[in-house]
């Protein structure tokens, strides 16, 4: 029997013309995926699968990066473990991805240490330890043409109390994100050519910015200033005028002021300023009427912190410092981020609301930010410069301490750019090069210059995020279950499916 001839082939022509049509395919798709990622690269629009997005950017952020032609570097100073990290990180995503001209670098100093030592010298920041631990860590920093701005940590969230903590205790958690805010903020303080000027009155011995003393000298505080992107000068009431649209600081004066500096002081006030008052307890100064036309009551005595001495008795701190941890105008932009923070103070006097200021609507309003606790006392026993304590005749905490006043616009209604602003606290040696340092001074005084300069005013549309938590309560029989599952099920079952089909092709 004849076998079947075999099937004719494919003679080289043929497989020559078949090998070039599949060349030419190949290379026609190859053109079109290029051309679509090309295409895809300048014409694209990003959706967010999450309902709400917690980072999608407000339409008055993307309108702005829209208009932006100047190159942005930010530098992203934290730690990857901290709890802000994502957010922070998910967030410059966004602008970047809005944003070609803005460039975002991460650096984690706690595991690029090298890195880390770089840019603090590049824009020359310092950072206080405390038993070997360094502090006031975690920062944003926007850069643009030698403008800088930076964005701290506690600014970024606002505090609430915590639901389903102990009873009886008083615990905050995260419950606002403000991002947003602050870093559309921070990159229209960069961009804009305008500079801020904070000014120091000097010629009643007030403390120096340039001074590296570690009680009176306040080159700390201007370094924070020039951080934030202000000019640092000194200014004498006595011989020069107050410059517009500037920040001024009085800082613990020893020597009253003349009615003609007080009156320069009163206009400047009156025109819109804003003013940082920093008083001691070395006696009146004649800013304590000026203080009071804006309803703020400056008193003449000293508050201390008192201490157990044993056995139920009670003694006067010998350090004659007092920690403040009573914070009162817990909505206001300064007190918000230190709900869990502490402030250390020497011998404050009194600040409070002054009694029977105007009712009407066009008055300063008035807002005790933080008092002493309460155990605590005010006396204003003193002879000599020396202090005389009587507990039983003395008023008793909590003493309201530090105030801020605003007057000219309505919370939440208009903003006015002439509007008036002032902070009052009643110590100043705790913003020294020293004190400035402890615990959580350095913050107040940021969140101080921030809310004064008011810089942030131009996005006032922007409001913060809330913090959604979410929590998965399983049984341990569902843990175990779940365990199993990720354990065993999944990766064995892709296990036996590879098994299957080697044995499909070994048969």
């Amino acid at each position: 029997m004849k076998a079947d001839p075999a099937p004719p082939g494919f003679s080289s022509r043929q497989r020559w013309v078949i090998g070039a049509r599949s060349a030419a395919s190949a290379l026609a798709m190859l053109a079109l995926v290029l051309m679509a990622n090309y295409l895809s690269s300048r014409h694209y629009r990003r959706l967010h699968w999450a309902s709400p997005n917690p980072h999608e950017l407000s339409v008055l952020t993307q309108n702005f990066l829209g208009s932006l032609t100047n190159a942005i570097q930010i530098t992203v100073f934290f730690d990857q473990q901290s709890p802000l990290y994502s957010s922070v990180s998910s967030l410059l995503a966004e602008y970047q991805q809005a944003c070609p001209r803005i460039q975002v670098e991460q650096v984690d100093y706690m595991r690029n240490p090298g890195a880390a030592q770089l840019l603090k010298e590049r824009y020359r920041l310092s950072f206080p330890e405390a038993n070997n631990d360094t502090l006031y860590r975690n920062l944003v920093i926007f850069d643009c043409g030698g403008r800088m701005k930076i964005v701290h940590e506690k600014e970024l969230s606002d505090l609430g109390p915590a639901s389903g903590g102990p009873p009886g205790a008083r615990t905050f958690q995260r419950v606002n994100f403000k991002g947003e805010l602050m870093f559309t903020s921070a990159i229209v303080a960069v961009t804009d050519a305008r500079r801020f000027r904070a000014c120091f009155v000097a010629g009643h011995s007030e403390h120096d910015p340039r001074s590296d003393n570690p009680q009176m000298g306040y080159s700390k505080l201007a370094q924070i200033l020039e951080q934030n992107n202000v000019e640092v000068q000194t200014i004498d009431l006595a011989r020069q005028e107050i410059p517009p649209e500037s920040l001024l600081i009085i800082a613990g004066p020893q020597s009253r002021y003349d009615p003609a500096e007080l009156d320069r002081l009163n206009g400047f006030l009156a025109r819109g300023g804003r003013l940082l008052a920093l008083m001691n307890n070395l006696g009146r100064t004649g800013l304590e009427g000026v203080l009071a036309s804006w309803g703020v009551r400056v008193g003449d005595d000293v508050v201390l912190e008192l201490e157990s001495g044993g056995a139920g008795s009670v003694k006067v701190a010998a350090s004659r410092n007092l920690v403040v941890t009573n914070y009162l105008a817990l909505n206001h932009p300064i007190v918000r981020p230190l709900l869990r923070s502490r402030l250390h103070l020497v011998l404050p006097r009194t600040i409070e609301k002054r009694p029977g200021g105007r009712p009407d609507a066009d008055a300063p309003r008035v807002e005790p930010l933080a008092a002493s606790g309460e155990n605590s006392f005010a006396t204003a026993d003193i002879r000599d410069e020396v202090l005389y304590e009587n507990l039983f005749r003395n008023r008793r905490g909590p003493i309201p301490i530090m105030a801020a006043v605003e007057k000219g616009s309505v919370p939440g209604i208009s903003i006015n750019p002439t509007s008036t602003r002032i902070v009052v606290v009643g110590d100043s040696i705790f913003l020294g090069n020293y004190m400035i340092d402890s615990l959580n001074n350095r913050d107040f005084a940021v969140l101080s210059i921030n809310w004064l300069l008011d810089r942030s005013q131009l996005m006032g549309g922007i409001g913060p995020r809330p913090v959604r938590e979410f929590q998965v309560v399983m049984t341990p029989a569902q843990l175990t279950a779940v365990r199993w599952l990720l354990l065993l099920a999944l990766p064995g079952s892709i296990l036996f499916v590879g098994l299957v089909v080697w044995w499909r092709r070994r048969h």
